[in-house]
């Protein structure tokens, strides 16, 4: 990729910034705040994120989970590119996931919420369980919400969740025809078997052992027979079977090579088939950091966020990748941590940047160019890889406690 002094805020990068070591100060050049409630979002920071919004093709949006402002931030994000053509959300998430939260979506904010609540109060394993990954907080209500009302498509890529499995054989029970019942209710009492072995059980690993079951199995095989959809929930089921065991089993690397490879091909199968053609298909892809990166990841793969800037460069288009990062969040007693310690140690030039009452963003790109032309040096091997791999830091202000902003009881 050709590397390009890019002019962001209104700075052009040049020499006259260069210098032998990052600090805190020089990071601090670059670093816009802006703020945000529930109508409008306005400051620097966001008037020139929403120029970077014009110019891609994807955005990639690295999270950290769990985080009800940055599903705040996102509902923003989404209203904003649907006015430059972004037409897709794609979600780390499940396919069967995504089409259950859109079959409870409702132009209602309140019946919408109550929908979701009722859905994973119902189907969830335990607390920090629930049926399906990534819609279960109360601010993810509001930023589906404007997804649907901005007319995007709202699809999982990944697999379905490790406490999926009782909502699943749920959902293929209406397909469940009167010769497959007794299957179906013996599926159903194994599935309620391994799910209280998890919840009494330390480390029972509930979704191997449902994929192992010879009564779920048997059921499954004949219920996929039905028609196209129950196979389609059967075949995303047992791809997480697969999945899950093989990190169960101790195949961590081969796990997410597997997952990944998935991901990948649910990604082309929507690519491909854009009505607009390749080039004119734009998505905002919410993953976690760790996916996020172009380049290898932390884990060793070459993973969503690099597949987005090759398919970009390929139609002539651009990737923009924002690394979310949360260093304060609210406890449950209505104090604040402070992680800096607990892993952010290792950007100390970023994360110092972090305000505690408004957002800030932070552009790399005119650090990563220098630092790539050796104009500068970068002590931490984390902060580098960060600036090189990533085109902005989002700082969230104080976030939201973590129990307290689920969606479920």
């Amino acid at each position: 990729m050709k590397l390009l002094c890019l002019i962001f805020f209104g700075l052009t990068v040049s020499t006259s910034f260069s210098q032998d070591t990052l600090s805190r100060a020089f990071v601090n050049r670059f670093a816009y705040t802006f703020e945000l409630d529930s109508v409008s979002i306005r400051g620097p920071g966001w008037d020139s994120l929403q120029q970077d919004i014009k110019r891609a093709q994807f955005i990639m949006l690295g999270e950290n989970h769990s985080s009800p402002l940055l599903s705040f931030f996102t509902k923003h994000l989404l209203n904003a590119a649907a006015k430059s053509g972004f037409d897709h959300f794609l979600l780390e998430t499940g396919p069967v996931a995504s089409r259950k939260l859109a079959s409870l979506y409702s132009p209602d904010e309140k019946v919408f919420g109550k929908r979701l609540h009722d859905f994973l109060s119902e189907f969830k394993m335990k607390a920090g369980s629930p049926p399906a990954e990534f819609i279960a907080m109360k601010n993810d209500v509001t930023m589906y919400a404007a997804a649907f009302a901005n007319k995007y498509k709202v699809i999982g890529l990944d697999k379905e969740y490790a406490s999926s499995v009782d909502y699943l054989l749920n959902e293929l029970g209406r397909y469940s025809t009167k010769g497959l019942k007794a299957e179906y209710d013996a599926a159903l009492l194994r599935a309620a078997f391994h799910k209280k072995m998890e919840v009494e059980t330390d480390n029972y690993p509930h979704i191997t052992e449902s994929g192992r079951d010879t009564v779920i199995s048997r059921f499954l095989d004949h219920v996929a027979g039905e028609n196209k959809d129950a196979r389609f929930i059967v075949d995303e089921l047992r791809k997480s079977f697969l999945i899950y065991g093989l990190n169960e089993g101790g195949q961590y690397y081969q796990s997410e090579e597997v997952r990944l490879a998935n991901v990948k091909k649910n990604f082309g199968q929507l690519y491909y088939k854009y009505p607009g053609g390749p080039s004119g298909f734009k998505a905002i892809v919410k993953f976690g950091n760790v996916h996020a990166e172009r380049g290898i990841s932390y884990y060793w793969h070459f993973d969503v966020g690099n597949l987005l800037t090759e398919i970009a460069a390929s139609n002539g288009n651009t990737s923009l990748h924002i690394h979310g990062m949360r260093r304060y969040r609210y406890r449950e007693d209505g104090t604040v941590a402070d992680f800096y310690n607990d892993g952010y140690e290792v950007y100390p030039n970023i994360i110092s940047q972090t305000d505690s009452t408004k957002w800030t963003v932070i552009d790399l790109r005119p650090m990563r160019l220098l630092i790539l032309s050796g104009k500068m040096k970068v002590k931490s091997k984390q902060e580098l890889d960060l600036i090189v791999k990533n085109d902005l830091v989002l700082l969230t202000p104080v976030d939201g406690a973590y129990r307290s902003s689920m969606n479920y009881e």
